[in-house]
Parts: structure tokens; sequence; C-alpha cells
């Protein structure tokens, strides 16, 4: 019987130490299996059989928490969610102060945050609103606000799109479309 040849992926994480690291810093990993993986499943084989200092949100690992937001190929998304590709770039959401690695604090806002911009589309229906703010609240990277009593779509660039859907999904007037591209 032939071996089976594993194809395996190569990935570039986001590397910050603010106690070592003057500057962040990213490290190249060869030989990671992906295949039928989450992004999460493929940093959790890295932190248990690679490099246990790698810094990084696992919560629920369902896509319920919105713990693990991060970038990954220069979208944002739900790690837990985003099925693992042979060749990615993984970064922290650039929305939030950095930690450690991949590590944010969800309650600090970074400082200067660019957003990729142009992959996700968030859409409410003014029809069907009735701004009960529930988006507002559930939203793990902050998508949504209040502007004049009305819900608004603040922050487009941030949204994790079909990864996470916890707006959507939530909205029982159904006044909420997420349409994401790529």
């Amino acid at each position: 019987m032939r071996d089976l040849e594993v194809d395996l992926a190569t990935i570039r994480i986001h590397r910050y130490d603010p106690t070592v690291d003057a500057e962040p810093w990213y490290q190249v990993i060869e030989g990671v299996p992906y295949q039928g993986l989450s992004v999460l499943d493929v940093l959790r084989h890295v932190f248990y059989h690679m490099d246990p200092s790698l810094s990084f949100w696992q919560m629920c690992g369902k896509g319920s928490c919105g713990a693990c937001a991060m970038v990954v190929n220069g979208r944002p998304v739900l790690a837990c969610s985003q099925p693992a590709g042979r060749e990615m770039v993984i970064e922290p959401h650039f929305k939030f102060h950095v930690v450690k690695d991949l590590l944010v604090d969800f309650s600090r806002a970074a400082t200067g945050f660019c957003s990729p911009g142009g992959v996700v589309q968030v859409l409410i229906d003014p029809a069907r609103c009735i701004h009960c703010q529930d988006c507002v609240r559930l939203c793990p990277v902050g998508v949504y606000g209040v502007v004049k009593k009305r819900v608004a779509v603040l922050d487009q660039g941030s949204c994790l799109g079909t990864t996470c859907m916890h707006c959507a999904q939530s909205c029982w007037k159904s006044a909420i479309t997420i349409i994401s591209s790529a």
C-alpha cells in the first residue's frame, strides 16, 4: 500500500509580546495540518504541538461567543467558524488593542485602526428594523451603534461576515442581511 501524502499548510502568525518586542513580527510555520480544520483548530495545533508561547482567545469554539474574532488573509472572521486554508496570514482583529500575539482586549479600541473594508456588506432593512438594539449588544466587534435613537451600521469594515452572523440570526424581524464576498 502506498503512503498517503498529507497536504500541509504554511501560516504566518502575527506575534507581539510588549514585554520583549519593540514591534510586531510574523512567525512563519510550515507543515501544519489544515484540511477539514478551522483556523482556530490550526492555532490550537500550533499551540499544543509546536509553540506553547502563542497567545489567542479560544472560548466556546462554536461561533457563539465571538472571542476568536481575528483577521485571516485580510478578512475579519471568527476563527472557529472559518475553514483553514493552505496558506494563511493570521492577525489580531485590527479594531482592538493587542495584548499579546492574537490576543486582544475587546474593551479597548486600537488607536488609528484601519479596517480592510469592502469584504462584507451589512444591510439593515428600515421597513423591518424596530431599533430594539439587540444587534448593538450582540455584535462582538461593535459594527452597530445608535444614532438619534435609531440602529445604524457604524463600522462595516469590522464585520466578521458569514463566519459570525450573530446579528442576522438573532434579529427576530429579519431586518439584517450580511453579504460576504470572496
